[in-house]
């Protein structure tokens, strides 16, 4: 599993979370948009999941925005293996 993040803190926080919760291994967090997703998955996917908005008490000029959103559901549906999920 990889999560994008293009806020530290956002990324800080899922780390400490998942590390808390055992699960750090299982789950690879990169610093850096949605749009560029493509760029570090290898084949297919079975699913694509996104949370679109800011931090709660992060910065708000750090959010996402419709150009990189629709760049990653293209990416995405490209990407979505046959009997996948978009949701």
């Amino acid at each position: 599993m990889i999560g994008f993040d293009i806020q530290p803190e956002a990324i800080d926080n899922t780390r400490r979370r998942l590390q808390a919760a055992g699960l750090a291994e299982r789950v690879s967090l990169l610093h850096c948009g949605h749009e560029r997703l493509a760029n570090h998955l290898n084949g297919r996917v079975h699913t694509v999941m996104f949370n679109l908005g800011y931090l709660p008490g992060g910065d708000k000029a750090l959010t996402t925005r419709p150009s990189t959103t629709l760049a990653a559901l293209n990416a995405s549906s490209s990407l979505l293996g046959r009997g996948a999920s978009s949701r």
